[in-house]
């Protein structure tokens, strides 16, 4: 389920909180806190007066970025969202460029990778929701920084077209079969694919069994490509390449629902499935707004994530089961 990872600050004006204890303005750490009965109210009343909510994001515009607006600004019709799309290192790079001219553009940030990074840049804003007491302690940060939103899954695709039904890879040691040297792909980008998969079968394997299994598969001559995860994919489809080592499963799915030659075996990765956590952050732009993060931590998106409910997982306890088994 598509829920967003974001770093995220609309600029709530000061007064909104009104004066704390001691009498001074509410700092941007006190809103991104705020945790009082009347904290809905609070926000909503800060955001009218703003009316914009930069989103530098990694999904695709499409799939969910699209439909997420839609459902925010159909809620809340004084709030509109503007967006930018790249990868995780496309997005610091953006943010780090501008927080470095004293430009804050952004108010959420989204990213597999982007979290970590922005936090180790000083630009991390603890904030509070009240949808992250629904989530498991590996799932959000202690100190606040970051909740995940959803969960990818990675398998093994292949062309329908070019690898017979009794030939497809249903495990690691299947990848080394004769058949497959100079036959798959795979994606250099750090929030995927090979850096994904080494980590993984070290994770999976240990360190020796690990390095073993890595000596064989690099006879194995797999193509390297610095394209996305998605791009790589549509390159599998045309025939480039029969396989594609860690493909997104959502990817997958959505391709095979609209037709294309195209298939996926999540089970061959069994032991490394939810590879990659995607974080909820905030920047500390000057006042963030927790509105759009409680929205895309909570139930209130579950409209848009009916778009793509076969290929995600959510993060929620509630998540079903189900949900993971079809994909």
């Amino acid at each position: 389920m598509n829920k967003i990872i974001n770093a995220m600050a609309l600029l709530l004006a000061s007064t909104v909180v009104g004066a704390g204890a001691n009498g001074h303005a509410a700092t941007v750490e006190e809103v991104a806190l705020y945790n009082k009965p009347d904290r809905q109210k609070v926000l909503v009343d800060g955001a009218r007066k703003e009316g914009k909510i930069t989103w530098y994001t990694s999904l695709i515009v499409d799939q969910v970025v699209r439909p997420v607006k839609e459902a925010f600004e159909k809620k809340y019709p004084f709030i509109q969202i503007e967006h930018f799309r790249g990868n995780s290192e496309r997005i610091v790079q953006k943010m780090f460029s501008e927080y470095q001219g004293k430009r804050y553009e952004v108010d959420i940030a989204d990213g597999t990778v982007t979290a970590p990074m922005i936090k180790k840049g000083g630009y991390l804003q603890r904030f509070y929701s009240p949808h992250l007491a629904d989530y498991p302690a590996e799932l959000k940060d202690p100190q606040g920084y970051w909740g995940v939103s959803n969960v990818y899954y990675f398998a093994v695709g292949y062309n329908t077209r070019m690898v017979k039904p009794n030939e497809v890879p249903k495990s690691y040691d299947d990848l080394l079969n004769p058949r497959w040297k100079g036959q798959m792909m795979w994606s250099t980008s750090r929030g995927s694919g090979a850096p994904m998969m080494i980590g993984n079968v070290f994770q999976s394997m240990g360190q020796e069994a690990g390095k073993a299994y890595l000596q064989k598969l690099k006879a194995q001559n797999v193509a390297k490509s610095t394209a996305s995860n998605r791009q790589l994919l549509d390159l599998v489809i045309a025939g480039e390449y029969p396989i594609g080592l860690m493909m997104f499963n959502h990817h997958t799915v959505i391709s095979a629902q609209r037709g294309a030659p195209w298939m996926a075996r999540p089970e061959a990765y069994r032991d490394v499935l939810a590879a990659v956590r995607a974080r909820e952050v905030w920047t500390p732009s000057p006042l963030p707004s927790p509105r759009h993060t409680d929205r895309s931590l909570g139930k209130a998106t579950r409209r848009s994530e009916r778009l793509n409910r076969e290929a995600r997982c959510s993060c929620r306890r509630q998540a079903p089961r189900a949900l993971l088994e079809r994909t």
